[in-house]
């Protein structure tokens, strides 16, 4: 397999013909050997691609790509839009803060 390219993430391939965009993983779960079992026993498989909530290239790619465009250091996907507000809070707060927040900063889009 090609070395990833920092300008084209998640569009490394075997043969001479690339693809033009990254291919989209649907599986879930993913073949495991000794060593993504080692990953999963010691680190909680924070290393290696064995369940789609917790890794996936597609969403790597995505955030590669976002992370990209803005000049960042790294980008963070999330499941939902809750997901997406609840890790920034947790990030920023700490115990004994005060949030203030308006009532309309979470509802229906309707």
């Amino acid at each position: 397999m090609s070395k990833p390219d920092p300008h084209r993430p998640g569009r490394e391939f075997v043969s001479r013909t690339p693809p033009a965009v990254p291919p989209i993983y649907l599986s879930t779960t993913f073949e495991l050997d000794d060593t993504s079992y080692a990953d999963i026993q010691g680190a909680g498989g924070l290393h290696e691609t064995w369940y789609s909530r917790f890794n996936n290239p597609t969403v790597h790619a995505a955030a590669a790509e976002v992370a990209r465009l803005h000049q960042a250091e790294g980008s963070l996907m999330t499941s939902s839009g809750m997901a997406a507000i609840s890790t920034t809070l947790l990030a920023l707060l700490r115990s004994g803060d005060t949030l203030l927040a308006s009532r309309q900063v979470y509802g229906d889009t309707g």
